[in-house]
This record gives structure tokens, sequence and C-alpha cells, in this order.
């Protein structure tokens, strides 16, 4: 085997359907913010092509239904 070639796995994919609920459940977020409330670090890594929809999904849109992760976030902390 060539030790240069890497693997990786993909747990799922999120259709461009995906609503923000589904990709903050999806993605283990809840979990995530426990966690961190426990002492453990965690990372949200948006990665992708420009124009992929990284930004609203961080940040969301125009109303509550299409809030982004930080928003969603910082209603679980608080």
């Amino acid at each position: 085997m060539d030790s240069s070639k890497k693997n990786f796995h993909c747990d799922y994919l999120l259709t461009p359907e995906a609503t923000q609920e589904e990709v903050f459940v999806k993605c283990g977020v809840p979990e995530m913010i426990e966690k961190s409330l426990q002492g453990y670090h965690s990372t949200i890594f948006a990665y992708g092509q420009t124009g992929s929809g990284k930004s609203f999904t961080m940040q969301g849109g125009e109303d509550s239904v299409h809030d982004g992760l930080i928003n969603r976030i910082a209603r679980c902390l608080f």
C-alpha cells in the first residue's frame, strides 16, 4: 500500500434542500454544546467552494426559520 494515500470516511451528506434545523441536528451541534459545557473542545469547520452556502449555514437568513448555526447555538446556551 502506498503510504502517501489517505482514506477518508463520510458519515452522511446533506442535500441543498436540507433545512437549517436539519443541519443543526444532523451535525450533532446540540451534543457538541453539551460536551463543551462539560469542558471538552468542539469545532465547527465550514469548508467548501465559494458560493456553496457556508456563510448562510453559519449566519442564516432574514427570519428565525432560517437562523444559522451561530444564532441557534446562542439560543441553546442562553
